[in-house]
């Protein structure tokens, strides 16, 4: 962690990178200077959602409304400790998820952080030759990662589900396209459901 961000109050929680081969596989690793707890891959992937939204410029571009009907499809189906995101999506005919992967083509990285008061934020990094329907299947691929994470915790696989409906529900209310939107609707919905859960 750097000294700046020390002083912030802010700390890395893990390091990723989302990973597509010759095959038509994406795969997801991660790497933290501690063990994060699992539900951290679940906000991982919805704080990276908000900023593809953003990055496309909201939630009635291409990119967002193919990606949010992916996930309203994956809600819809039921978060169960086996699924198969791709294929709840309808989009396992196209790519896979698979953590054993051939040669590597492209590789989609960055850094999730963690703030004193509690909120979640990402850095996104992407190669040139990034299109944009691999930065949809990688948002996918990273639910597909926090489910596999959590396969073992049923409470947990409930809570991604519950992220997943108020996420659709925060984005039939806000356009996703200023850049509060980024940090701001997925952390008011994590914080909405961690205050649930504890009263």
């Amino acid at each position: 962690m750097s000294m700046i961000g020390s002083l912030l109050g802010r700390r890395t929680v893990l390091e990723y990178e989302i990973l597509f081969d010759d095959k038509d596989l994406v795969s997801v690793n991660t790497n933290s200077p501690t063990t994060p707890i699992k539900l951290e891959y679940c906000k991982l992937c919805f704080l990276y959602l908000s900023k593809i939204i953003y990055n496309f410029g909201g939630k009635s571009a291409t990119g967002s409304t193919v990606l949010l009907e992916a996930i309203r499809k994956i809600g819809m189906k039921g978060i169960k400790p086996n699924v198969d995101c791709f294929k709840l999506a309808d989009l396992d005919d196209v790519i896979k998820y698979s953590t054993k992967l051939g040669e590597i083509i492209t590789k989609l990285s960055g850094t999730f952080y963690a703030w004193n008061n509690g909120n979640r934020t990402i850095d996104t990094k992407f190669p040139l030759n990034t299109t944009e329907q691999q930065t949809v299947y990688g948002c996918l691929a990273l639910l597909q990662f926090a489910i596999d994470e959590n396969k073992n915790n049923e409470e947990n696989l409930k809570f991604i589900g519950r992220v997943i409906s108020q996420i659709s529900f925060m984005y039939l209310r806000f356009d996703g396209s200023n850049i509060n939107d980024v940090i701001g609707i997925p952390n008011a919905v994590f914080k909405e459901l961690e205050d649930k859960q504890t009263t």
